[in-house]
């Protein structure tokens, strides 16, 4: 084989597994970005439900006393 032939085949070789490797990490980074915005919005919601507890039970300890 000649060694230009060999080196094209090898360098899109490259370039297929590159941009194979490529798509897959971006589909990750979209998945983790994805998984990353579901739990900080759970972690909102738990930060506001707790702060709601605690005005509830200071409201309530004040007006028992």
């Amino acid at each position: 084989m000649d060694a230009t032939i060999a080196t094209d085949i090898s360098v899109a070789t490259t370039f297929t597994d590159d941009t194979f490797l490529i798509d897959e990490l971006k589909s990750r980074i979209a998945y983790l970005e994805s998984e990353n915005k579901k739990l900080s919005d759970t972690v909102d919601w738990m930060h506001a439900l707790i702060w709601d507890l605690y005005k509830k039970m200071r409201a309530s300890s004040h007006s028992q006393a």
